[in-house]
């Protein structure tokens, strides 16, 4: 007996068999990582979005104390908000988690918090660059800048009580 199918030959079926595992081996380059590895970024873009969620909450904190620095606050505060939606992954949404009611001190110690806070979180950006991949951390860098701008710009305002 010869094939099961007497119009097939040999070539033909080696020819389809190696089409199959060049397709197989195309389609996993296109998918991007190989099934099974955990993404390496997964983490510090998880850690990334909890530290902008915790500045939201600062700034909110601040504001909910100080309403007269709503006007000065309400834009970065915004910015924060873009840095969450150009994460990648999964994880806290934008609204922060609600914070017990803790008192600031006065608006200009509100004010020193944030830029301290501000400054904190662009040098952990900068560090965040080191281990990140080459796709996340142009990102990084750019929320890293946007935040030490924001340090720069928390320390030319002015408190009114």
């Amino acid at each position: 007996m010869r094939w099961p199918r007497p119009d097939l030959t040999r070539r033909a079926v080696l020819g389809l068999g190696a089409g199959a595992l060049l397709s197989g081996c195309l389609r996993s380059k296109r998918r991007g990582k190989p099934a099974g590895r955990p993404d390496p970024d997964a983490a510090l873009a998880t850690s990334v979005r909890s530290a902008e969620i915790g500045l939201i909450a600062a700034y909110d904190a601040a504001v909910r104390s100080f309403p007269a620095l709503s006007g000065a606050l309400g834009p970065l505060r915004k910015e924060h908000e873009q840095h969450l939606r150009a994460l990648p992954g999964a994880g806290p949404s934008g609204a922060p988690p609600p914070l017990p009611e803790t008192a600031l001190p006065d608006p200009t110690g509100a004010l020193r918090s944030l830029l301290a806070a501000e400054r904190s979180a662009a040098a952990a950006r900068v560090a965040d660059c080191v281990t990140a991949s080459s796709r996340l951390a142009p990102l990084l860098a750019s929320i890293g800048a946007s935040e030490a701008a924001h340090a720069a710009a928390l320390a030319g305002v002015r408190a009114s009580r």
